[in-house]
This record gives structure tokens, sequence and C-alpha cells, in this order.
């Protein structure tokens, strides 16, 4: 059986979303204060647009991916002390996950010739969910940044 790049990627990326969610949902059971949804919420989205074959979502979720690991990575050699508890060995085995998707994804020969035999087979369905993914992105950008003017006029 020949291994496909492109659904290892795709499971890949599935199982860093499901890891980040178990992170916050622990962080979030722990009552901690300030716990960000952001690194589970983007892997999810990442995994949809994988999914559907994106270009955007293949591009930026690598480079999302990479600043990932550089956000665990390098804390590990700043700081004295690291104490290594659950969720800091859920995003250390996140991190690896992301540096191997990271790789696949910018830097795979192979995954590059799946992905656009993907995309040129692909359901209708799918292309109609690309174009809406672009049009929730841009209207996500949108908010966010009419969020941040309203937040930062007002407080």
């Amino acid at each position: 059986m020949k291994f496909n790049y492109y659904k290892s990627a795709l499971y890949s990326t599935a199982a860093i979303a499901l890891i980040e969610w178990i992170a916050v949902y622990y962080l979030v059971s722990r009552n901690f204060e300030r716990v960000s949804f952001s690194r589970a919420g983007i892997a999810l989205i990442i995994l949809f647009g994988l999914w559907i074959q994106s270009n955007i979502a293949r591009y930026l979720g690598a480079i999302w991916f990479l600043i990932l690991v550089a956000s665990v990575i390098w804390p590990l050699f700043t700081l004295d002390k690291v104490n290594l508890n659950f969720v800091v060995i859920l995003f250390l085995v996140s991190s690896a996950l992301s540096l191997f998707v990271s790789y696949t994804l910018l830097l795979s020969k192979q995954f590059t010739t799946e992905f656009l035999h993907e995309r040129e087979t692909q359901p209708k369905y799918k292309k109609h969910l690309g174009k809406i993914f672009i049009v929730v992105a841009v209207l996500a950008a949108v908010i966010a940044t009419m969020n941040d003017i309203y937040h930062l006029a007002y407080n």
C-alpha cells in the first residue's frame, strides 16, 4: 500500500486540532482565567481548508503551524526551569505533529502531486464550500478588525 501524503497531512491536522481542544478543555476545567480558543479554532479552520483542498489553507496553515512550533519551543530554551505538566506535553506533541504537517504542506513534492489531483477530481460541493470558505474568512477578518477598532476607540 502506497503512503498517501495528503491523507497523512489531513489526519495529522485533525490530531493537532483534537490535541488543541483537549488542552483547552483541560485548562477550562481547571478554572484558568485566561484561556485562548484561537489555537484550537484555527486548527479546525485549517483542517476544513485542507479537506476542501484550499491553497490558502495549505500555505497559511503551514505558516501557522510553524508559528505554533516556535511558540512552544522558544520558552523551552529561554526559561531556566520548565514545568512539564499535562498541557505542556500536549503542546509538545502538537508541535511535533505541526512540524511534520508544515514540512509536508510546504516542501513535499508527493503531497503537491496528490493535492493537485484531489483538487482536480473534487466534487462540486467542495468547490462551492471553498468559495464560501473565502467569503467567511474575509468577513471574519473584517469583523475582527472592526472589533479591534471599537475596543481601541472606547477603552
